[in-house]
């Protein structure tokens, strides 16, 4: 397998691991199963309406959600804060964390920064324990349920509340997507 592939041959930064495949001669279909962290992102990113500007915290930023959402945050123009561990403070900075916050050492709820998006690609924070870090319109989104199956229930009613808010976005593919 490739250990480099220049950024001429990636159409995308989200498609690095996905080229890298291919070229070592494993079949599309096969390959298919690697997008999966990527789309869910995209959908996420897209529901946010994440855009150049904007400020997003990305917690679970190694995993296949995370390091996706970090990759298309930082492709879209916006500036991302990412948490991580120890290992993976320079691979998050090498997909495009401006910003790392060590998860062992520092509690990332305990920021003083305010953000666009907090993106929880690991399930394991709340709109709770989040809301503080949101600007006054800023949205919270979690790949989980949550406690109590809470996140679809606050994606229903915050909306109704105003300010911040929680989405839950359900992942789907569109034409341009294909």
């Amino acid at each position: 397998m490739p250990t480099h592939i220049s950024k001429a041959d990636r159409p995308c930064p989200s498609c690095f691991f996905f080229r890298a495949i291919i070229k070592a001669c494993i079949s599309s279909p096969a390959c298919a199963p690697l997008c999966e962290g990527a789309h869910y992102a995209l959908c996420d990113l897209r529901a946010a309406n994440v855009q150049i500007g904007r400020q997003v915290l990305v917690n679970g930023a190694t995993g296949a959600i995370g390091s996706a959402a970090v990759q298309l945050t930082r492709h879209l123009g916006a500036t991302v804060t990412s948490v991580a561990d120890t290992p993976n403070l320079e691979l998050v900075r090498n997909l495009g964390a401006t910003t790392v916050i060590h998860r062992l050492k520092e509690d990332f709820t305990q920021s003083n920064y305010r953000f666009d998006l907090v993106f929880d690609a690991v399930g394991k924070s709340s709109f709770g324990r989040c809301k503080h870090l949101l600007k006054p319109k800023g949205i919270f989104i979690s790949t989980e349920l949550g406690p109590w199956l809470q996140n679809p229930l606050l994606a229903m009613l915050t909306p109704l509340l105003g300010g911040k808010r929680v989405l839950f976005p359900v992942p789907k593919i569109t034409q341009a997507d294909a």
